[in-house]
């Protein structure tokens, strides 16, 4: 199945129609505006048609929708007004998933209780199968785990305070870090479950978002919050590896939980509680 415009035959007979050498090709003759022409009058507006149908959970689809915009504009201007059109059409996709989603689930918006003992293995499946389907809005490669990533993903064709309000101020601190929030009563069962989920978090944040400070951009500070929480419930030699030891009956991983605590840390450019970490179990 062909991929790209260029691949398509009708591409391949436009490309040279009425210029027998392209070393000749006047930039104002007609014929050479024939393909960009075609694709701002027939191309883009067929495009936008079917925005409807994009999946934003998808990552394939996401991966498509983005490469044909992509190439679009080998053959338009992003100012252009077919593009614009079709820019919006996508971004109004988009929103209406962000919102449907929040309305849907939302640990902000009721009360989640875990209660601790028989019912924390089958309460804590639970939270995860519900944290990485939200999460799949953001990751190209796992299923069930995409509509954050997915979003990212459009960060050079959509304007960052728009994806900033839907990802961070939505996605990140509406609904993953409450739902975080809410094993807290499973104590150490859960440490591991959530390092990997601010762990996955962390890395998904586009760092030019984040910048070259010394300090965690304001923005990131809830997610600080919770790993300096993390880092709070897990502190001291005893805690963390005689609980988990304890319920695992297995040896506790405790350097190599520090060590991505404090990954995690660096990356979102919490230095000083980083240090803490790292020097734990020197």
């Amino acid at each position: 199945m062909p991929t790209t415009l260029e691949s398509l035959p009708w591409h391949t007979q436009l490309a040279n129609y009425g210029i027998p050498d392209p070393a000749d090709l006047d930039p104002d003759d007609a014929d050479a505006t024939l393909l960009p022409r075609l694709v701002e009058k027939s191309v883009l507006p067929r495009l936008a048609a079917v925005v409807d149908a994009y999946n934003p959970r998808s990552a394939r689809q996401t991966a498509l929708f983005i490469k044909l915009v992509g190439q679009m504009l080998d053959y338009t201007k992003a100012s252009g007004k077919a593009f614009l059109v079709l820019m919006a059409a996508i971004e109004q996709r988009l929103e209406a998933d962000v919102v449907a989603t929040s309305t849907r689930y939302s640990f902000a918006s009721v009360q989640i209780r875990i209660e601790p003992g028989q019912q924390a293995p089958h309460a804590l499946a639970a939270r995860d199968r519900w944290f990485w389907t939200i999460f799949k809005q953001l990751t190209l490669d796992i299923a069930n785990v995409q509509l954050f990533k997915n979003l990212l993903a459009w960060k050079r064709h959509i304007a960052r305070p728009k994806l900033h309000a839907w990802t961070i101020d939505t996605l990140l601190n509406r609904m993953l870090l409450p739902a975080i929030d809410a094993s807290v009563s499973l104590g150490p069962t859960s440490f591991d479950s959530d390092l990997d989920k601010l762990h996955r978090i962390s890395e998904l944040i586009p760092p030019e978002w984040i910048g070259d400070g010394y300090a965690t951009p304001p923005f990131l500070q809830p997610l600080e919050a919770r790993v300096a929480a993390l880092a709070d419930r897990t502190a001291g030699p005893a805690e963390y590896p005689r609980c988990v030891s304890q319920l695992t009956h297995q040896p506790s991983p405790t350097r190599p939980f520090n060590e991505r605590l404090a990954a995690v840390l660096v990356i979102i450019q919490s230095f000083d509680r980083a240090s803490k970490v790292a020097k734990r179990y020197k």
